[in-house]
This record gives structure tokens, C-alpha cells and sequence, in this order.
């Protein structure tokens, strides 16, 4: 599970994880 933060949509980090 690679997390990248943009610091700008937590909530798309979720979205990119779930993936």
C-alpha cells in the first residue's frame, strides 16, 4: 500500500489505497 500524501486530499489518499 503506497500512501501518497499530496497534503491536500486526505481523502483521495483512501480512494488511491483502495484501488
Amino acid at each position: 500500500m503506497v500512501k501518497a500524501r499530496r497534503g491536500a486530499d486526505p481523502q483521495r489518499d483512501i480512494i488511491q489505497a483502495s484501488t
